[in-house]
């Protein structure tokens, strides 16, 4: 079995502060995948977790979750996973999806706040100019221990 390195980034940032609870007794449901572009990036699947979804009144339940790269593909109960997928087993812990704060002045010192409470991506509306030029740069977010960063100009 291969071993794929999982960016620590989206184990900090998604799973890690919400893989903490017991898992109470669900029901399952499908939940409609959305469309994404389609990447070589090899494929991981999250098995086993209770995963909470934004679907209005739609109860919490087991599925599983296939990534590709950075990317959701799929979240389904009953899916079929590509020749070669990577497994990671969830069973008993509690999958959320990122939060996201659209009204911050960004400090890169409050990134570790930002990934310890489950926020992956934050919107500046007027931090420090030259502080934001080197922090959105793609290559040093990617670095970072925190959320994707978005800022007007």
């Amino acid at each position: 079995m291969r071993t794929q390195r999982i960016p620590l980034r989206l184990l900090l940032g998604g799973l890690l502060p919400l893989l903490t609870a017991p898992a109470p007794a669900a029901q399952e449901a499908d939940v409609p995948a959305e469309p994404t572009d389609s990447a070589p990036a090899p494929a991981l699947a999250l098995v086993g977790a209770v995963c909470h979804t934004q679907v209005a009144g739609e109860e919490p339940a087991v599925r599983t979750v296939l990534l590709r790269g950075e990317r959701i593909v799929a979240v389904g109960t009953d899916l079929e996973l590509p020749p070669g997928t990577e497994t990671l087993d969830l069973t008993g812990k509690h999958l959320f999806p990122a939060l996201i704060d659209g009204l911050v002045n960004f400090d890169p010192a409050h990134d570790l706040l930002y990934t310890a409470t489950g926020v992956g991506f934050v919107r500046d509306i007027g931090g420090d100019p030259t502080r934001l030029l080197l922090q959105r740069d793609p290559e040093e977010r990617a670095r970072a221990l925190g959320p994707s960063l978005a800022t007007a100009g």
